[in-house]
């Protein structure tokens, strides 16, 4: 079932996030659906748990700012457990079910395994969740967002880096982290508001695979070219919008799990389990 968004302005874009630009490149028509007729997906279990350990990262990071230290485990572990309790409550799930408690498990694992394995090797530069808003050169709309991390890394010798956690059920691959947009658009947030092209981006994951959970790192680098490309990148989609072309990806592989598949591809024996 979608539901209506509350947000105000749908179809008035003023602003493009980083989420958005993704969601374009992936597909246009789910752009479309999402952010033009402001139709949503009810959330599920796998998003509530990574807002849950979201939350305890944060936490962490926001002390370690000026502590320049980890605190303690159960400290992560609570914020984690009421985060996910509270989002569990707002997106209507009920707590004491097996499933929601599986979950709840599952994201209490995730916390545990990043702060013991990950949070180590990121001294923080700033604070967590650094909201932006930018002027693109030539664009009308703004470019905002939020940057999960910036921070001294000490796998590459305490070198600046721009780091995105993500809970998982599979472990990232190179060539992903080569070409994704979100951390091109984190170090070209970083270049315009610090002055500083960040050569490192990050792909800080948790993955849970198996029963099994473990902490891996995709590192990769950024140029200056590359944030000219994100520029184009920016320009073109803000053209895309304008004129109402939003054409379907119609790639197996992306229609399997869109959440709008049923009404976009109505008939298709995998659209009903998306719909």
């Amino acid at each position: 079932m979608e539901t209506a968004m509350s947000w105000i302005d749908v179809g008035k874009i003023t602003a493009l996030r980083q989420s958005m630009i993704k969601t374009f490149q992936r597909c246009p028509r789910q752009f479309y659906y999402a952010y033009i007729k402001g139709l949503r997906n009810p959330p599920n279990l796998k998003m509530v748990v990574g807002t849950a350990v979201h939350k305890g990262v944060e936490i962490n990071y926001e002390q370690k700012v000026k502590s320049k230290k980890d605190c303690k485990l159960d400290i992560v572990l609570d914020s984690t457990r009421d985060e996910f309790r509270e989002t569990c409550k707002k997106d209507g799930f009920k707590l004491g079910q097996k499933e929601t408690g599986k979950s709840q498990d599952e994201a209490i694992a995730m916390a545990s395994r990043y702060h013991q394995d990950s949070a180590p090797n990121f001294q923080p530069a700033i604070r967590p969740e650094y909201r932006f808003e930018i002027k693109i050169p030539g664009a009308k709309r703004l470019f905002e967002g939020t940057i999960d991390l910036l921070a001294y890394y000490k796998k590459k010798a305490n070198a600046l880096v721009l780091s995105d956690t993500k809970t998982t059920r599979r472990s990232y691959e190179q060539k992903r982290a080569d070409v994704d947009t979100q951390l091109t658009a984190y170090a070209y947030a970083a270049l315009s508001k610090f002055r500083k092209l960040v050569k490192y981006v990050v792909f800080d994951t948790v993955v849970l695979a198996n029963g099994k959970v473990k902490s891996e790192h995709v590192i990769s680098t950024r140029s200056m070219e590359d944030m000219a490309r994100f520029e184009q990148t920016f320009k073109a989609i803000e053209k895309s919008i304008d004129v109402g072309a939003f054409p379907p990806t119609d790639d197996a592989r992306t229609c399997s799990w869109c959440g709008f598949a049923e009404r976009c591809w109505p008939g298709r024996s995998w659209s009903n389990k998306n719909g």
